[in-house]
């Protein structure tokens, strides 16, 4: 029959992994209630697991998650490639971090999560990068007034702006909107019957 271990012989096992037990020693496979001398936190480990090099489960999570964890180093030239000025201390993959924009000077806080995933950060930037995509150009806003059947007589204004053109038709002078005509309304009010005074 094998020897049982006596509380002296694990109890010195248990300390040397950085736990203080709190009872007596219940087995090799029991749970065995202790206290973890770094964080503090009660555990229940079993002696076998301590043995083979375990401990406090609270300081494995913390060491595994520290381990995984991006420095300064490493996280401030991603945020610089993607035009921004960290102004703080790296918080953390998740957590705002706040930047100032290179590009426009906006300070703003996206986080190095999605930094890194999107390669963007600065939402005024953004922004103004999406209008400009949406926006006409002007050789493209007069050839659209052009099939509808009338002249711009001055540059584009913009989309819901009124525009000042001819009519090709009936000569007049006629103010339709580029986002009207866009959406299959004729040029001229005139020639439509709209707008004809007796």
């Amino acid at each position: 029959m094998r020897r049982r271990l006596t509380d002296a012989e694990t109890s010195l096992v248990m300390q040397r992994a950085g736990l203080t037990p709190l009872e007596p020693y219940p087995g090799a496979d029991t749970p065995w209630k202790c206290k973890c001398d770094s964080c503090g936190h009660e555990v229940t480990p079993l002696y076998t697991s301590v043995k083979r090099g375990s401990g406090c489960r609270f300081c494995g999570v913390e060491q595994r998650s520290s381990s995984r964890r991006f420095t300064d180093l490493e996280t401030v030239p991603v945020m610089r490639v993607a035009g921004l000025l960290p102004l703080e201390p790296y918080p953390g993959a998740k957590a705002a971090w706040l930047c100032k924009c290179t590009t426009c000077g906006t300070r703003c806080s996206p986080s190095f999560h999605n930094v890194k995933s999107n390669g963007g950060g600065c939402r005024t930037c953004a922004n103004k990068k999406r209008s400009v995509s949406r926006k006409v150009n002007e050789k493209d806003a007069r050839e659209l007034m052009a099939a509808a059947g009338v002249t711009p007589l001055e540059p584009y204004p913009g989309s819901k702006i009124p525009w000042r053109c001819r009519c090709d038709a009936c000569g007049r002078e006629v103010t339709p909107r580029h986002s009207s005509i866009k959406q299959g309304r004729g040029g001229c009010i005139y020639c439509a019957g709209r707008g004809v005074k007796y």
